[in-house]
């Protein structure tokens, strides 16, 4: 049976006649994207009530149905798709999509007696939530044209209460493992607790806000090896579930930088909004951005978890969104507030500005104050030499100690100052060279301090007078000069040979590298 699955239809009738199927089952079927969750199939029979059938992709990890469902028609008046290769299906075997959980392979036979076997899941879960599942069944026949007339004439059968899809089964694909997905984990886990578990790993990956981990591998075996030793682990109480990271064939690989990718290599229309407040709902999103559609507004409880993801319906659209500034409740979506715990009431406000086209323009623009900025709170650093904004927070409390302990390294302003504390040695000269807006800088970071009692200001119409395009402070580490910052602060490759977590290790470095100094002066 295996060997007849695997061969192609010889006979150029039967190839014929599949083909002109396949072409009439795709033009009557329509794609439904972006569903709401926990939608079943009495919500799709509402929504389309004159669907001969549907199919219903269901999403074991998250335990609930895809965001995409496929609804067919009875003729190609209302929709039309493309024509599908009739190579990429099995020639004998039919699928049967959206089976009730508790049909039975006695059910299936009465409506196809001549199916020469019959696969249903073994294992159906059969929880509270699992009832929203609906099951898939494999069916095998003797001959093409049995498997044919079983499409033709089964179509839109009612089984067990729900109107069946009946469809060639498409061929499986193989798959390339490319590591493991570590589901379970607590917000509070990091990358060295996770190590200790898997350490075969090469790269990991940590997701605290969705409680998972992607893990990337060299070689499979060390893959199988590590998934076969951490089966039934448990970690801080909890226990783990692993699976395969796949990519290609029929498995959706689950890549931890979905959104940032697709925004670098193809544009997508979707973004993400952050910096939102715990209070922020989706009217008041909605009413912010009235020409996007809410996909995604994770929340904990009843608070928002601070950020969202919005369909702008278009690239250009997404664009434009982008190339602006918004406020919200206060809070200006293209700015990051840092509150400094060892003066209280002082707060910094960092904005990051790419690809802009005339730095000195704004940095003059700055001083004179036609920002609406106070020149002595405010700094324009090179964006490539900072590798994480700890590393303007600390400069920032070292300038406001140096303020209050009468150790100033020039005037007492506190840009100078801010400066200062960037550089290793901490001259104003050298870290005017190398931190300062130069005539080559295309990316920034904009920072002011706000003292107690002094107003906020503006933002709005701050980020009107700035040229250029506003992205997250905290994506620092992702664009930032490596080379540079090394050659600056005179580290090392080798300094990191002992630290599981090479990214914390680097920016730790730099921060020893800008205190050191203080102890010898």
């Amino acid at each position: 049976m295996s060997k007849r699955i695997a061969n192609r239809i010889k006979d150029p009738i039967q190839r014929e006649s599949l083909a002109k199927r396949l072409a009439q089952r795709n033009m009557c079927s329509v794609r439904l994207s972006n569903l709401p969750k926990r939608y079943n199939y009495s919500v799709l029979l509402e929504l389309v009530p004159d669907m001969v059938a549907c199919r219903m992709l269901y999403d074991p990890v998250f335990r609930r149905p895809k965001s995409r469902a496929y609804v067919e028609f009875s003729s190609n008046e209302s929709a039309l798709k493309p024509l599908m290769g009739q190579d990429d299906y099995i020639p004998c075997s039919v699928r049967l999509y959206n089976l009730h959980w508790k049909t039975t392979k006695g059910e299936v036979a009465r409506y196809f007696p001549g199916s020469t076997s019959i696969n249903l899941p073994k294992n159906t879960v059969r929880g509270f939530v699992s009832r929203r599942q609906s099951i898939v069944a494999n069916l095998m026949f003797g001959t093409v044209e049995e498997a044919i007339a079983a499409v033709d004439g089964k179509q839109g059968c009612v089984i067990h209460g729900r109107r069946i899809s009946v469809h060639f089964c498409p061929k499986k694909v193989k798959s390339k493992i490319v590591g493991l997905v570590v589901y379970g984990l607590k917000k509070s886990t990091t990358e060295d607790e996770v190590r200790v578990l898997f350490p075969q790993a090469n790269k990991v990956e940590m997701h605290p806000l969705g409680g998972f981990a992607v893990l990337h591998y060299a070689l499979v075996e060390d893959c199988k090896m590590d998934r076969e030793n951490a089966l039934g682990a448990k970690l801080k109480k909890r226990k783990l579930r692993i699976v395969f990271n796949f990519r290609g064939g029929n498995h959706e690989n689950v890549g931890s930088n979905v959104v940032t990718e697709a925004g670098t290599n193809n544009p997508s229309s979707l973004i993400i909004v952050k910096n939102l407040g715990r209070s922020a709902t989706e009217e008041q999103i909605s009413g912010l951005f009235a020409k996007a559609k809410i996909v995604s507004m994770p929340r904990k409880g009843k608070a928002c978890r601070g950020y969202a993801i919005l369909d702008c319906k278009s690239v250009i659209a997404a664009k434009r969104i982008l190339a602006k500034s918004y406020v919200f409740q206060g809070r200006t979506l293209a700015w990051i507030d840092i509150d400094l715990k060892l003066f209280p009431g002082y707060k910094l406000s960092v904005a990051l500005i790419c690809d802009v086209s005339s730095p000195l323009e704004l940095n003059g623009e700055l001083q004179s104050g036609q920002l609406s900025l106070p020149p002595n709170l405010c700094a324009l650093v090179d964006a490539d030499y900072v590798v994480d904004i700890g590393q303007i927070e600390a400069a920032a409390v070292q300038a406001l100690i140096n303020r209050t302990g009468g150790r100033l390294q020039g005037r007492g302003v506190f840009s100078s100052e801010f400066l200062a504390c960037l550089q290793p040695r901490h001259s104003i000269k050298e870290a005017l060279a190398t931190f300062g807006v130069k005539k080559s800088t295309t990316r920034m970071l904009l920072v002011l301090l706000q003292t107690p009692g002094s107003s906020a200001p503006d933002f709005k119409i701050v980020n009107s007078h700035i040229s250029g395009k506003f992205a997250d402070p905290l994506t620092l580490h992702k664009f930032c000069d490596r080379e540079k910052i090394s050659q600056t602060y005179g580290i090392s490759s080798t300094e990191f040979k002992g630290f599981g977590n090479g990214e914390r290790a680097y920016v730790l470095s730099v921060l020893t590298r800008m205190s050191s100094s203080l102890l010898m002066r």
